[in-house]
């Protein structure tokens, strides 16, 4: 993770892959934000690293709402924004055209 990661610009190179690699990429980086935020908590890192690792939390929150969308396409995570919600959403709708997942779970971004 670095500081130029940007995860909305992430979430929406997401729209069109295959759903097992999203679901792939996003456990990787949430494994690998996890590793960093635990050295970082065990003091191995520098003050100016642990504002980086901050960020990575922020980023692995965020991913980890798609992460848990994706595997029960259930219901909407709570905390996920507006805007990621949206993303999501067509996420889901190109599954949707290439057959991953059943149409009726597009009705979750109905309400």
């Amino acid at each position: 993770m670095t500081k130029q990661f940007d995860v909305s610009e992430w979430l929406t190179m997401q729209i069109g892959r295959r759903r097992e690699e999203v679901l792939a990429e996003a456990k990787s980086m949430a494994k690998e934000t996890r590793q960093a935020v635990v050295e970082a908590n065990r003091g191995r890192v520098s003050m100016q690293q642990r504002a980086v690792i901050s960020a990575a939390s922020k980023i692995d929150a965020r991913v980890g709402r798609l992460l848990s969308f994706a595997t029960k396409l259930d219901k909407r995570p709570m905390g996920t924004s507006v805007a990621d919600w949206a993303v999501f959403r067509d996420i889901t709708a190109s599954w949707v055209e290439t057959g991953c997942v059943q149409p009726s779970v597009l009705e979750l971004f109905e309400s």
